[in-house]
């Protein structure tokens, strides 16, 4: 199911030529030393897309964004990360350049022209004087003729409209090969900046392969769905009940101590919190939680190599009429197991009020509330 997640754009050019501001969170004196350190860093993923070096660093949560030569703004860098402010989790935007200020404001200018979604010609004119992207594409290869696209459009509004955009990505990709199609995620970012509000964006994640299309799998070939033993079932059904315990009681440091590493850097604790506090004031006082099954994956696509446990569970609320979802956890090194993603769907009683009993069933149907 699409979720909709709230992005808090603080758009704070730096003009300084030599330097960002003293507060930025660019430490780097000239654009030189960042892209070199950045470089260096083990975990940081380098690629380059129209012309532009993007050097994600994973261990600051950040996406640096080095603009080619020959750019008006040359040398400048745009760095892209996770802040939290007034309990939202949203993306900061600052930047270092040493060109002339008229340049440097300029970028900063087109930069947050595409980033706050002006009209598609201002969009596409910006890009076509300079460069900056409409949209961002990166290509992750997973291996002989397989790639992974993580899409950002800014004009899609719809998967289908993603993949399209990403039609002549995975045809160059895959040259004289037929480019086929394969599992896709995608969320649609709502979004606000200071001082005026406006549509958001799309995530597409879709993988590709290259050549013939296999045959369709069967259910048990698509993925390695495996046996767990009872200690293992024991500790994911107690991590499970552990999890929605501190999250009713809002004993919230308990639960958010539950998650792996790769989650919590993906939702930061404050943004989290107040996401679960928001939900269980409107959700009322907990009646019952239930485990409806846990199925089990070793090394699943689109994910890291290990074993996984999906935990389905409903949930009874005061103020709900259809409540549930499912937790997944992944065993860790030393045989313990960490969250590292969360579903739910909802539907409030106020709003169940107004539909027959037959849709009311059909929203559990779609919810995956029962099977």
């Amino acid at each position: 199911m699409m979720r909709k997640i709230l992005c808090l754009l603080l758009a704070a050019a730096s003009t300084v030529p030599a330097f960002a501001r003293e507060n930025s969170a660019i430490k780097y004196r000239t654009v030189a030393a960042a892209m070199a350190d950045l470089k260096a860093k083990k975990d940081a993923t380098i690629s380059v897309q129209n012309g532009w070096t993007v050097i994600e660093d994973q261990a600051g949560a950040a996406i640096w964004s080095f603009v080619p030569v020959g750019h008006p703004a040359y040398p400048a860098v745009i760095r892209r990360a996770i802040v939290v402010q007034d309990g939202k989790s949203g993306i900061a935007t600052e930047s270092l350049c040493q060109a002339s200020k008229s340049a440097c404001d300029k970028l900063m200018d087109e930069y947050e022209k595409a980033g706050s979604h002006a009209s598609a010609d201002a969009r596409t004119s910006a890009i076509g004087a300079h460069g900056t992207p409409a949209r961002d594409i990166q290509v992750q290869r997973l291996g002989d003729d397989a790639f992974r696209l993580v899409l950002t459009s800014y004009t899609s509004k719809t998967a289908e409209a993603g993949q399209r955009e990403l039609l002549s990505k995975a045809q160059q990709l895959c040259g004289t090969k037929p480019a086929n199609f394969g599992r896709y995620e995608f969320n649609l970012i709502e979004s606000f900046r200071v001082g005026g509000s406006d549509k958001g964006h799309l995530e597409l994640k879709q993988t590709i392969s290259c050549g013939e299309a296999a045959a369709t799998p069967t259910p048990s070939q698509a993925i390695m769905h495996v046996a767990a033993s009872a200690e293992q079932i024991r500790q994911v059904e107690q991590q499970a009940r552990l999890y929605f315990a501190a999250k009713d009681q809002r004993r919230y440091q308990q639960a958010y101590a539950l998650m792996a590493p790769v989650q919590k850097l993906a939702v930061p604790f404050d943004a989290w919190q107040a996401r679960v506090d928001a939900f269980n004031d409107k959700a009322g006082a907990v009646r019952e939680r239930a485990i409806r099954k846990i199925t089990w994956y070793q090394d699943p696509p689109q994910a890291a190599p290990g074993l996984y446990a999906a935990v389905d569970f409903v949930s009874q609320f005061a103020n709900l009429e259809v409540h549930c979802g499912f937790v997944a956890w992944q065993q860790q090194p030393d045989g313990s197991f960490l969250l590292v993603r969360e579903e739910e769907n909802s539907l409030d009683k106020v709003t169940a009020k107004n539909l027959k009993p037959e849709e009311i069933e059909r929203v559990r149907v779609q919810f995956k509330c029962k099977d």
